[in-house]
């Protein structure tokens, strides 16, 4: 099984399912269930939840993945579309100008090499920094369920 982390604002996580939560005055709310199983393909499962103001759209909403090793291939969906490919070490996207009033469900779905490197996934925007790292399987699937109000 792989191991996994998570941090909002550098808060870490050693335990298989964590509840987070993290406010800032307000304008932004992030609610984090985070859970790491072993399934039938040995691959990694993350889940969050992150509710947002619709008025801090208008501000950049970075989803960005990386990899200690030497490559990462996938794909980022949004809502079922794939919105960007995951090539090379890195990518990112903007969520922002995706996102409106309502629930979204971005996916990334990748493969990494070689499985024992570490990959980061993080999510910062106004008033929200969520960190989380997983390693040691090869597949990481992550689920960030976004509630914007």
């Amino acid at each position: 099984m792989g191991n996994t982390a998570v941090a909002y604002d550098m808060i870490p996580n050693n335990q298989n399912s964590i509840v987070q939560s993290y406010n800032n005055v307000d304008v932004n709310h992030a609610i984090a269930i985070i859970n790491s199983r072993n399934y039938r393909n040995s691959s990694d499962y993350q889940e969050s939840t992150i509710n947002l103001s619709a008025v801090n759209l208008r501000h950049p909403h970075i989803l960005s993945i990386s990899t200690s090793g030497s490559q990462l291939q996938g794909n980022i969906t949004l809502n079922g579309k794939v919105i960007r490919q995951i090539r090379g070490k890195r990518a990112y996207v903007n969520l922002s100008p995706y996102l409106s009033v309502g629930k979204h469900t971005v996916k990334i779905s990748t493969r990494y090499s070689p499985a024992s490197s570490s990959v980061n996934v993080k999510f910062s925007g106004f008033g929200i920094n969520v960190t989380q790292e997983t390693s040691g399987t090869g597949v990481l699937n992550y689920t960030l369920n976004v509630g914007v109000y």
